[in-house]
């Protein structure tokens, strides 16, 4: 069965450490990505069995622009790639309901019904995540993004396995 990992970019895989440390790289979508973050997110979806849902606003950008800010973790995007927009207040509203926009990908992908054996939500942002959200959100910290103790929250959570450094 397939874990779900629903992922943001911004504060995870694209940070302020990577645009300071890349400076060299001129493509400015391409400076912010984080190669350690990547690399962290890919091994959780090699190690764990996760597969990726875009959640960030960078699906805007499309499946290619996405695919390339992933790099080498895009080989485990899911074919329903992302989450779609839900404007709760309106499409003029400031922000979309990141929690209602995963509970219906959940329910038009099948949910729990055999489908998924367990889904994480990886992301910067403290929304007003439902119940049944709150203790599958993995904090990423908005500067430095998806961190080896993001990794090791995986790790507990996943049958308790000893991180391999």
């Amino acid at each position: 069965m397939t874990k779900i990992m629903f992922l943001d970019f911004d504060g995870v895989i694209s940070t302020s450490r990577a645009w300071v440390a890349q400076k060299h790289i001129e493509d400015f979508h391409t400076r912010w990505i984080d190669p350690i973050a990547v690399g962290l997110v890919t091994e959780a979806c090699r190690e764990f069995g996760y597969t990726i849902v875009v959640t960030s606003t960078w699906r805007k950008f499309g499946e290619e622009a996405c695919r390339k800010a992933l790099g080498v973790a895009a080989q485990f995007l899911h074919d329903d790639w992302r989450t779609k927009e839900i404007w709760p207040k309106g499409p003029n509203s400031s922000a979309g309901s990141r929690p209602a926009e995963i509970e219906d990908w959940l329910k038009r992908n099948g949910g729990f019904d055999g489908k998924f054996e367990d889904y994480i939500i990886v992301d910067d942002d403290g929304f007003n995540w439902l119940p049944d959200q709150i203790d599958r959100w993995i904090k990423t910290h908005q500067l430095d993004g998806f961190s080896t103790n993001n990794y090791e929250e995986l790790i507990n959570r996943n049958n308790g396995k000893e991180l391999d450094v």
